[in-house]
């Protein structure tokens, strides 16, 4: 058992088995991967260490259970927003046991270009925090997530180790060791802007921090092309307009900081782009979450609260704040700074789409019981056949009185629509008034203007039925269908 160790809030595993080396002792790493992990192990813990069930089983001050340690300890979370629910299940089977066969690939990491750095990333006031609070400095899971170079909680740039490097030492070298050694920490220089490094941090961080195990992948891809749709780059029936979202992003980011940020976007392979396999249908793969965050951006969209991201930028370090100020003087910065403005949470965006609102909706019939009441709780969706094929909602109630309009649209009541089907107590109760006034219009509209008390909804659905009919004294056909 365990008895002198212990992980610290958001400490990675790496990091605390260094600190139990700095206890005992330096050991060597095949030594200390028997005592944690139950095997020889010639490498330093990584981002997915394995054997977790032998690990908590030694566990004597902690919640002895992997599965706390990985959601705790490990950059899994991170991914699992965007991973299905089965293929989520393989990689955590595989960090509980000794297999870590396909964990990469699972989580597309082997084919990307964005990976986890060997070197250790740190937070100045962290470490003087962690002293404080906790009696040492460590490593934390946050700080370790691909392209994040600010600290999400403190708003302050990283700095990185040099000699350090976890997947080639021979030993487990803790953060206060790192400090106590000669040389000197350089902090991370990017070239991408400050607020976005900003954005991107605090999304990464609360993608770890929140923990959204399996979430629906359809659910995503749905509302990325919904969004698409509003801004033209795509039609609402889902078909992307690819080679001009991606000159948008290009013009959105530059091909510069897509280029530092490690997503590069080729027009001339834009079909197998990390954006068109972000949009592309995936029963097990949405993609890395750095590729979600950037396009949620573009897209007008923030990951967690908006009260999380700091749009202005700024950090308070002196060094940072001058690099800032030169990227937005030479132009790097124009194009996210013009359009960096996000307007809702991604996250806290209903499941299903409603292209019309949400039901109940009113009828249109004014010789209904139920006029302008919302008493339709049923709508049914289909696809204009040109352009960008708006949504037509297909409306209709308990009378018979059937309606289309074009969206989409939020309103509960319309005046601009399409009769479909008037029903037979439309047809009926607008033969009696025929009869009563024998084909006067004047006497007609008035006594449905009563009816209605809507001029313009009573004028529309004259033109449905054939006001010049009505003028020349002959009764239009009112039947069960326009």
């Amino acid at each position: 058992m365990l008895h002198n160790f212990g992980l610290l809030p958001e400490e990675t595993i790496y990091s605390g088995i260094a600190a139990y080396s700095d206890i005992i002792g330096n050991q060597p790493v095949a030594s200390l991967g028997e005592t944690f992990f139950g095997y020889n192990s010639h490498r330093p813990a990584s981002n997915f260490p394995i054997n977790l069930d032998y690990l908590a089983s030694q566990l004597v001050h902690q919640l002895p259970s992997s599965d706390h340690l990985i959601d705790f300890n490990t950059v899994l979370p991170y991914f699992e927003a965007y991973l299905s629910k089965d293929v989520a299940r393989i990689i955590r089977t595989a960090m509980k046991t000794k297999s870590s066969t396909g964990i990469s690939n699972h989580l597309g990491l082997s084919a990307s270009a964005l990976s986890f750095e060997n070197a250790l990333r740190f937070c100045q006031i962290c470490i003087d925090t962690d002293r404080i609070l906790h009696g040492r400095a460590y490593y934390h899971t946050i700080l370790q997530l691909p392209e994040v170079t600010i600290c999400p909680d403190h708003d302050a740039p990283l700095m990185i180790t040099q000699s350090y490097q976890r997947n080639s030492s021979s030993l487990y070298v803790s953060l206060e060791t790192y400090l106590d050694s000669a040389e000197r920490p350089t902090i991370i220089e990017d070239k991408v802007p400050y607020h976005l490094r900003n954005a991107i941090a605090v999304a990464s961080a609360w993608l770890l921090r929140k923990r959204l195990h399996q979430h629906d992948n359809k659910w995503i891809r749905n509302r990325y092309l919904f969004r698409l749709a509003e801004l033209g780059l795509a039609s609402y029936s889902q078909q992307v307009h690819l080679n001009s979202l991606a000159q948008e992003v290009l013009d959105f980011y530059t091909k510069d900081i897509l280029v530092a940020l490690k997503c590069d976007l080729r027009l001339d392979r834009v079909g197998d782009s990390w954006l068109a396999r972000l949009l592309r249908p995936s029963i097990t793969k949405m993609g890395h979450p750095l590729h979600h965050i950037l396009l949620c951006i573009f897209l007008g969209y923030s990951i967690g609260p908006l009260d999380n991201y700091a749009i202005n930028g700024g950090s308070g370090n002196e060094v940072e704040q001058e690099n800032f100020v030169a990227a937005k003087s030479d132009g790097r910065d124009q194009q996210v700074n013009q359009q960096f403005h996000l307007t809702d949470n991604f996250f806290a965006l209903p499941q299903d789409i409603h292209y019309f609102g949400l039901p109940p909706w009113a009828c249109l019939n004014p010789f209904c019981k139920n006029y302008l009441l919302l008493s339709i709780t049923k709508c049914e969706v289909s696809f204009s056949h040109q352009g960008s094929r708006y949504p037509i909602g297909h409306f209709v109630c308990d009378c018979g009185f059937k309606y289309t309009r074009t969206g989409p649209d939020q309103n509960k009541i319309v005046d601009v629509l399409h009769i479909e089907e008037f029903g037979e107590l439309f047809a009926q109760s607008f033969t009696n008034l025929w009869e009563k006034y024998k084909g006067s219009l004047v006497a007609i509209s008035y006594d449905m203007y009563k009816i209605s008390e809507t001029a313009d909804l009573q004028e529309k659905v004259f033109g449905e039925l054939g006001s010049v009919e009505v003028l020349n004294g002959r009764q239009p056909k009112v039947s069960l269908y326009t």
